[in-house]
């Protein structure tokens, strides 16, 4: 069962552009995505972790950190009204 939605999906310039000619990065997202709709949130500190689980019931900003060896690290963000979900990079933010 779906915690929250993610309203509408998207990517930084910076993550499509490595999407579209990574295949192994464009995995590690889809694989980060569906990790983050079951409320994984990834590598995020204890801490940041509890604030999203409040944020999923609280309507607040949800957030994910994911890393995997060989790729770069990955935020996912999803605004307070669920209107979005933007994939990026931390420098990104």
């Amino acid at each position: 069962m779906k915690k929250f939605d993610l309203g509408m999906l998207v990517a930084t310039l910076g993550v499509n552009s490595r999407m579209a000619f990574d295949t192994s990065f464009r995995v590690f997202v889809t694989t980060s995505l569906q990790r983050y709709e079951a409320c994984d949130w990834g590598t995020l500190s204890n801490e940041d972790k509890a604030q999203s689980e409040y944020a999923v019931e609280h309507d607040e900003r949800i957030m994910g950190q994911y890393e995997c060896s060989g790729q770069p690290k990955i935020w996912i963000i999803t605004e307070p009204n669920r209107s979005t979900t933007t994939v990026l990079f931390p420098e990104e933010y």
